[in-house]
């Protein structure tokens, strides 16, 4: 039974993780890479620190998660996955910069103009 909780978490925080990508994606996030830092290490402190609270309530019983515990673990690996996704773009767009298509001069060779 563990093997189908785990399954089913697994695509959730699968699909999640994707579409906070795609929403990170679209956003206009301000150049701040430190702030996309603590989202992922905010992330991972909620998972790890939720997942032991779980586990010392008792959110297992007889080799299998309780109800409590599947919802639980599947809220908390989505948040998870969300601050990952969130975090890892808004580093990315802070590192890199503007897309090279913002500059109209960008892509023009020099001798063509001559």
């Amino acid at each position: 039974m563990i093997w189908a909780q785990g399954v089913v978490c697994l695509v959730l925080w699968i699909g999640f993780g994707y579409w906070a990508s795609r929403k990170a994606g679209m956003a206009d996030l301000p150049n701040r890479p430190w702030a996309g830092a603590a989202m992922m290490i905010g992330g991972a402190i909620v998972m790890f620190g939720g997942m032991a609270l779980l586990a010392s309530n008792g959110g297992m019983r007889d080799g299998q998660l309780t109800v409590l515990g599947w919802v639980s673990a599947a809220i908390l690996g989505m948040i998870f996955t969300g601050a990952q996704s969130y975090g890892s773009m808004w580093v990315l767009r802070s590192v890199m910069g503007r897309e090279t298509g913002d500059n109209e001069h960008a892509s023009k060779r020099q001798d063509s103009e001559k």
